[in-house]
């Protein structure tokens, strides 16, 4: 059987589309299609469904067989990448997972790695926590950077730092008439807020002390994407955000952030990969580039 080809079924199950699968395999639609056939063909089952317009779904057959071909496809590389760490040249991409809020911390994380393996390349991949652990637990992912106070079964987790939230709005706003640098709870959710969507680990977090400090919010806009949560704020709608932002485009000079209190939280952001054991041979160099790194050298705005 052909590693190659069940690299394009996993890629086509993935990407849910021949065009991105194509592109993401670096081969040509017309190609991946063929080697598709031909996989069905030695399989006698039909692994996908063609759709209009180059969307593509998975049978039943095809859904039975994708966690296997996942693990064939990572065996595979995790085999290759063991080769060259023996020759003393590790050659692999780390498939590193984030979750919004700590996409600064990444660079920070990774520097040390790419810089004493020339071979190793990272692709970075966002997405909510729960979708984040369940990659890494399929293998899709190598690691993932989320929410670290909730451990998920099947994972192992290495704090990184903790991400302070902040009520940040735009720098000209009108002061607060007190001249509080602080504010709680309470008073933050009287404010017409621009928020992430619910199905975001930062969101809940958010809900959850809203709830405990007896405050309800109904934010007047609600987004997936920090950049378009940033542009917001500068537009007069302001958010809860984690410190590091404060570093991004629009923070300095163009938000103005205070502490929130009753309580003040700062939840944690950990590197998740597979429980011991299942590690693979990047990921194995990446845990070894962390030894003896403080939260305050991962911190993206220590």
């Amino acid at each position: 059987m052909n590693v190659r080809h069940l690299e394009f079924f996993v890629a086509v199950a993935r990407e849910g589309h021949f065009g991105r699968a194509a592109a993401a395999c670096h081969v040509s639609q017309p190609a991946l299609s063929m080697a598709l056939r031909r996989l069905e063909a030695e399989l006698g089952t039909r692994l996908v469904e063609r759709g209009t317009g180059g969307t593509v779904g998975l049978t039943d057959a095809g859904a039975a067989l994708v966690d296997r071909a996942r693990l064939v496809v990572r065996g595979v590389e995790d085999v290759r990448s063991a080769a060259s760490a023996l020759q003393g040249r590790l050659t692999a991409t780390l498939r590193l997972g984030t979750v919004p809020t700590a996409v600064t911390a990444v660079a920070r994380l990774t520097a040390p790695l790419l810089r004493e393996h020339p071979g190793v390349r990272v692709r970075i991949h966002t997405a909510p926590t729960d979708v984040l652990s369940a990659q890494v637990l399929r293998r899709e992912l190598d690691a993932a950077l989320l929410y670290g106070d909730r451990p998920r079964g099947g994972l192992a987790y290495r704090p990184l730092y903790r991400e302070r939230l902040l009520f940040a709005e735009a720098a000209d706003a009108p002061p607060d008439p007190l001249g509080e640098t602080t504010i709680d709870w309470r008073a933050v959710a009287e404010h017409e807020l621009c928020l992430l969507v619910p199905e975001m680990q930062h969101r809940a977090i958010v809900d959850d002390a809203l709830e405990q400090a007896g405050a309800v919010v109904r934010p007047r806009v609600e987004t997936d994407s920090f950049a378009s949560l940033l542009e917001f704020v500068r537009q007069g709608w302001p958010t809860i955000i984690g410190h590091p932002w404060l570093l991004a485009p629009h923070g300095p000079g163009a938000l103005r952030a205070r502490e929130i209190v009753g309580p003040s939280l700062a939840p944690t952001i950990a590197l998740a990969t597979p429980a011991s054991g299942q590690a693979t041979p990047v990921v194995r160099a990446l845990l070894t580039s962390l030894a003896g790194r403080d939260a305050d050298d991962l911190d993206p705005s220590p």
